[in-house]
C-alpha cells in the first residue's frame, strides 16, 4: 500500500508541472487500477470505508463534489479523529509516507499537499454547510461500510464533519 501512495504522490506531482507527461499519468491509472481491484488488501482484514461513507454521504446531498475532492476534505479529518485508535498503523504511516514519527503532522503534511494540487480542504470550501452535517452523518451512518480501525456512531461521523467545517 505505502509503494501505491508513494507512487500516487509522485505522480500527480509531475503532473501538475506537465499534465501531458505520460509515464505519470500511466503510472497513476495503474496505481487506481491496483487500489480499485482490492489487491492492496490481499491477506489484510479489509480497508476502512468509513471516509467513503462519509463522502457518499456528502455526494448523495450535493452531486457537484466529485467523490476525490469530497475525500481529500474527509480522509485527513478522520484520521485525526481516529488515529488514536491503531497508533502503529498510523505512525508507520506517519514515518514512510511522510518522514515524520508523528501522525498529527503527517496529516498536516497531508492536507498542505492536498491544498498544493489545488484542492479543497474543507467543507466550506466544497460549498458544504454546516446545516446539512446531520443529514450527512445519518446517511454516512446508514451506509454501514465496514469501519475497520474504530467502529463509529453518527455522532462520531458528525464530529468528523464538524472538525472540517471550515
Amino acid at each position: 500500500i505505502e509503494g501505491m501512495i508513494h507512487t500516487i504522490i509522485y505522480s500527480t506531482d509531475r503532473l501538475q508541472q506537465n499534465p501531458k507527461d505520460y509515464e505519470a499519468r500511466a503510472s497513476l491509472a495503474w496505481v487506481a487500477a491496483l487500489a480499485l481491484s482490492g489487491i492492496a488488501h490481499a491477506g489484510q482484514p479489509g480497508s476502512d470505508s468509513t471516509p467513503h461513507a462519509l463522502e457518499h454521504g456528502i455526494g448523495a446531498l450535493d452531486d457537484r463534489v466529485a467523490h476525490g475532492a469530497g475525500l481529500a476534505v474527509v480522509f485527513p479529518a478522520w484520521m485525526e479523529y481516529v488515529h488514536q485508535e491503531n497508533q502503529h498503523i498510523f505512525s508507520r504511516w506517519a514515518k514512510n509516507i511522510w518522514q515524520t514519527n508523528s501522525p498529527h503532522e503527517a496529516i498536516s503534511r497531508f492536507r498542505t499537499k492536498i491544498r498544493d494540487w489545488g484542492h479543497p480542504v474543507n467543507l466550506k470550501e466544497l460549498g458544504i454547510h454546516s446545516d446539512m452535517f446531520p443529514a450527512i452523518a445519518k446517511n454516512a451512518y446508514q451506509l454501514g461500510l465496514p469501519s475497520i480501525v474504530k467502529s463509529l456512531s453518527e455522532e462520531d461521523y458528525l464530529n468528523i464533519l464538524k472538525s472540517v467545517e471550515g
